[in-house]
């Protein structure tokens, strides 16, 4: 697999739909902890309630591809082979962020927060998207366009909060 950031957006080539289903619980992953730390920042009720949707959403998603992930293991061999390399993988969703935890210091301005979510919704879109043009699979397809729509309901719930 291979994954470039070129001209703003996120190019992918040379996976399979395994690799798509790991990558794509790390990117689940990183958003609980994205959310749950803009939680922690207790903005005011209306972003906390969203916040906390948008949390409870990443954890449906992350047990979704948890369980899409056992599946298609089931035919291999050894189904656990190179998990490991998947969780350092940078999938540039938090471009130009190394990772969640650099991200501490802009998450303190409410602005500014909610605006690195929108982006961080428009990159995990154009991850996604991705995918879904480098897979053959139709349930791998099925599922990738189904979470694609998922993560722009949230590009628009984060969207609505900055024209409050």
């Amino acid at each position: 697999m291979k994954i470039d950031y070129l001209e703003g957006k996120i190019r992918i080539t040379d996976f399979n739909s395994i690799e798509a289903y790991k990558i794509a619980r790390k990117i689940e992953s990183e958003g609980i902890e994205f959310y749950g730390k803009l939680l922690k920042q207790n903005f005011d009720e209306a972003t906390n309630e969203i916040m906390k949707f948008l949390l409870l959403e990443e954890k449906a998603h992350l047990k979704l591809f948890e369980e899409k992930l056992l599946e298609a293991k089931q035919n291999l061999d050894d189904g656990f082979e190179e998990d490991s390399i998947f969780d350092y993988v940078d999938t540039k969703v938090f471009y130009p962020f190394n990772a969640v935890a650099s991200l501490n210091e802009a998450l303190t301005n409410k602005e500014k927060a909610i605006r690195l979510g929108v982006k961080i919704e428009n990159n995990s879109i154009s991850f996604y998207e991705a995918c879904l043009l480098n897979t053959k699979e139709q349930q791998t397809k099925k599922d990738l366009r189904w979470l694609i729509g998922e993560e722009n309901k949230h590009l628009l719930k984060l969207q609505g909060l900055l024209k409050k």
